[in-house]
């Protein structure tokens, strides 16, 4: 009974906490689809000669190393929870 509990208990936390991490309009998020929409509506505008203020390449190998990296971190959280909750049930 007490492992049940300790589980519920692990579950109501993950519950709030991805609750408390949903964005609202008020976040970062609403202001960069603001951005967005206003850069959209610019490039799409007839006969704009768009230049970008970026000159400069972007490194394609840049998000790769990122999105690599935060793989790693979730996988390291979750294996370090699954193993916690494994030592719990045992």
């Amino acid at each position: 009974m007490k492992k049940t509990g300790l589980l519920l208990l692990i579950f109501c936390f993950f519950m709030m906490g991805i609750i408390a991490g949903k964005p609202t309009r008020e976040t970062a998020s609403g202001e960069l689809e603001e951005r967005l929409d206003d850069f959209e509506k610019e490039i799409t505008t007839p006969n704009n000669n768009y230049t970008s203020i970026y000159d400069n390449k972007v490194d394609p190998n840049l998000s790769n190393s990122l999105a690599k990296r935060g793989e790693n971190l979730i996988n390291g959280f979750f294996d370090l929870t699954f193993k916690v909750i494994k030592g719990i049930l045992d």
